[in-house]
């Protein structure tokens, strides 16, 4: 998140993949570093690091899509 609100203040657009278990704190880290609207992808909340299932992405987001489209 730090990386990722410095590159933001800078002009640099970025998205940050968040496990839904820190979710919450990305948001607070962001409010703190005064970046109103980060732009989050994040990771399934209900499966543990072992397991397959949670390298999947919640895209479920159109504008998260969008984001990520408009970065390539």
């Amino acid at each position: 998140m730090h990386d990722s609100m410095y590159l933001e203040k800078k002009g640099i657009r970025t998205v940050t993949l968040v496990h839904g278990a820190f979710e919450r704190a990305a948001r607070t880290y962001a409010r703190f570093a005064k970046v109103s609207d980060p732009r989050l992808v994040v990771l399934s909340s209900d499966a543990d690091v072992g397991n397959p299932e949670s390298r999947r992405l919640n895209l479920d987001n159109t504008r998260i899509r969008e984001e990520l489209a408009d970065q390539f």
